[in-house]
C-alpha cells in the first residue's frame, strides 16, 4: 500500500515558555473513518525534512517546523515552532489561533507500512471491528495544522488542558484513554452521525479559497 493517507486528530495543545507548541499528533484509538494507527513509527523522512504546513498545502511556505517528534507509549508527539515572522502573516494566525484555541487539530500525512483488516481480530480484541484497517510501522511524511478534527477520542485528550496538571501530557492522556466510559461517551457523541467519505477523497478537498490565509480568515477578494 503505497499511497499516503491522511488522519485528523484533536490535539492536545500545551505552550512552553519559549514559545513553542507541544501536541499529541496521533493516537492510536479508532477514529470516524474506523482506522487505527498503530506505533512503530518510522521517523527518519521527516526528521529530515520538519516543516509544519497549513491544512495540507504544499504550494505555500510552512506555517512552522517541529523541532521533535517523539513517540510515547504509542502517542505521537510533536512539539511546533510557528513562523511568526512579519514575511509569514499565515504563520502568525495560524500560532495565534492555536495557542488561543481557535484551532484546535493537527493532520498527519503518512505512508501506512501494514494495513490489517479489522475483522480479522479476535472479537475480544479492543482492535477488532467491523470495518476499517489498523496502520502500523507507517512512515511520517508531514503534519499539519488542520480546522478539522477526525480522532473521536481526542476530545477527552485536549479537555486535560482546561485544568491545572503538571504531568507530562503522554500520562495524561493514557489516564484518559483508559477509562472506558470516558472512551464511550466521547465516541458515542461525536460518532451520532459520521461522515461517509471514499478512501479516495481527501477530506479537506474544496474546503480552502487558492489563498489560505484568505481562508482562515473568512476574507474574499
Amino acid at each position: 500500500m503505497s499511497k499516503t493517507i491522511q488522519r485528523y486528530f484533536q490535539v492536545e495543545a500545551k505552550e512552553s515558555d519559549s514559545g513553542t507548541v507541544t501536541v499529541i499528533a496521533s493516537a492510536p484509538t479508532e477514529d470516524r473513518m474506523d482506522d487505527i494507527v498503530e506505533a512503530p513509527w518510522r521517523l527518519d523522512r521527516f526528521k529530515s525534512n520538519p516543516v509544519i504546513q497549513w491544512a495540507h498545502r504544499y504550494d505555500i511556505p510552512p506555517v512552522g517546523r517541529a523541532t521533535s517528534v517523539t513517540v510515547e507509549d504509542g502517542l505521537l508527539l510533536a512539539t511546533i515552532e510557528f513562523d511568526e515572522s512579519d514575511t509569514n502573516p499565515l504563520g502568525q494566525t495560524v500560532a495565534s489561533q492555536m495557542r488561543r484555541g481557535f484551532l484546535n487539530a493537527v493532520s498527519v500525512g503518512f505512508a501506512p507500512g501494514e494495513a490489517i483488516d479489522r475483522r480479522t481480530f479476535p472479537e475480544d480484541d479492543p482492535r477488532h471491528g467491523e470495518r476499517g484497517m489498523v496502520f502500523r510501522g507507517s512512515e511520517l511524511l508531514e503534519i499539519s495544522v488542520v480546522p478539522i478534527a477526525a480522532n473521536p477520542e481526542a476530545l477527552a485528550l485536549r479537555a486535560a488542558v482546561a485544568s491545572i496538571d503538571p504531568r507530562p501530557a503522554s500520562e495524561r492522556a493514557r489516564e484518559l484513554l483508559a477509562d472506558p466510559e470516558l472512551r464511550a461517551e466521547v465516541k458515542g457523541i461525536l460518532l451520532s452521525d459520521p461522515a461517509e467519505e471514499p478512501e479516495t477523497v481527501d477530506p479537506m478537498a474544496g474546503l480552502f479559497a487558492p489563498d489560505p490565509l484568505s481562508s482562515l480568515l473568512g476574507h474574499s477578494d
